[in-house]
């Protein structure tokens, strides 16, 4: 566990996450007597109620509402299925340990009211839903001293990205609280504030103080950027016109991959990497190098996990220093071949193939249809759905 100090003007890091580490024995005792389990936010959660009570989804257009804002929602659909309906309200256990002390960007539709049971830590706001390109940033202590300011209940209301981390002084390095969304928690409800937008609604000077929250996000960013053959791949748009996108999109999804699945190793990211550049790309990796991304990714986390930003802060001076600009793709060769010919002969030698010296073989090679491959699940903007081979 590593450890900094800080001051009431300054939001910085007081522990940091440590997904190898064991949680004490009275932490893991709660875990165990409230049922928690991880959150894809980060920290640990419990659903404790659902009110059986439904109502007409307040966000549907035609009931004033913004479904249509252009959102990669966390899911597609609610967990009834009927997106017309929702629960007219959930409430939660929610808990940050010295293991796992950060929730993450993040914001609801509805209205979600906090109520402190122990412990003590730090949220952030961004007032996304409030006018203007830069948005209000409000931060707040909670925690027991209520002279001092500290709140010990808390209301955020839909629209407003909100992370949150543990501080000094919490009773056995814990924040303990309970949420109520109201309507009902959905995560086709819910969105993860992305490195890229995040950077678009606050100032450099506050990009600067808060990217440590999101720094494992970016460390992925950076890995994928400097990938040659999902640059090539990019460039190419053999992705469509959105492949940019794409690459950002599954910047995320190795990070709620992560999120989800605590235990994700090297091998689980490499399949990710390789489904993706052959599900959304059309093309099959044959040089190894997602291993290379895959080593990086779980590097960076390992440093983050011990405090340490150095691979992540060294990834971001680069990419400054190029000021933006794509990585150089020279040394990756591409095989094109015509991916609508269905049919063995895509592998039979041509005259063109005899000058082909094989110490050069192609890197990148549009992926061919391979039998007895599951079909892939396609969420509401036309991306794939990712899961790592324990999934399977």
């Amino acid at each position: 566990m590593s450890r900094t100090s800080t001051s009431p003007e300054k939001i910085t890091q007081i522990y940091t996450p440590n997904p190898s580490g064991t949680e004490p024995a009275n932490t893991r005792a709660i875990i165990s007597a409230l049922n928690l389990q991880v959150h894809v936010e980060g920290g640990y959660y419990a659903e404790i109620d659902r009110n059986p009570l439904t109502i007409p989804n307040p966000f549907l257009a035609k009931n004033g509402g913004d479904e249509e804002e252009d959102v990669k929602n966390t899911a597609e659909k609610p967990m009834s299925g009927d997106n017309a309906i929702r629960n007219a309200s959930t409430s939660i256990y929610y808990m940050l340990s010295a293991v796992n002390p950060q929730g993450h960007f993040h914001r609801n539709k509805g209205r979600t009211v906090h109520t402190l049971i122990s412990g003590r830590g730090r949220y952030v706001l961004i007032h996304a839903d409030e006018p203007g390109t830069k948005k209000r940033i409000e931060t707040f202590v909670v925690g027991t001293d209520v002279t001092k300011g500290e709140k010990s209940v808390w209301i955020v209301e839909g629209g407003k990205y909100k992370a949150s981390l543990l501080l000094d002084g919490a009773e056995g390095e814990r924040l303990l609280i309970s949420e109520t969304v109201i309507p009902g928690f959905e995560f086709s409800d819910h969105d993860f504030l992305t490195m890229d937008k995040f950077k678009q609604i606050v100032t450099d000077e506050q990009a600067k103080e808060l990217e440590w929250l999101d720094k494992f996000d970016l460390g992925i960013w950076h890995a994928l950027f400097n990938w040659n053959n999902l640059t090539v791949a990019v460039q190419n748009q053999w992705g469509g016109p959105d492949s940019s996108d794409k690459r950002d999109w599954l910047a995320g999804q190795i990070s709620e991959l992560f999120a989800a699945e605590p235990l994700t190793d090297q091998e689980d990211v490499e399949v990710v990497l390789l489904q993706v550049l052959e599900d959304e790309f059309g093309v099959r990796v044959e040089d190894e190098t997602e291993v290379a991304v895959a080593r990086e990714i779980m590097a960076i986390r390992k440093e983050i996990g011990e405090g340490n930003t150095a691979m992540v802060d060294a990834l971001q001076k680069k990419w400054e220093d190029r000021k933006g600009k794509e990585v150089a793709t020279g040394s990756v060769n591409v095989k094109e071949t015509n991916q609508d010919f269905e049919g063995d002969s895509v592998d039979e030698e041509t005259d063109e193939d005899e000058d082909v010296d094989m110490d050069d073989a192609p890197a990148l090679v549009p992926a061919k249809p391979k039998a007895a491959k599951p079909e892939p699940e396609i969420d509401e903007d036309g991306f794939t759905t990712v899961v790592g081979k324990k999934k399977r």
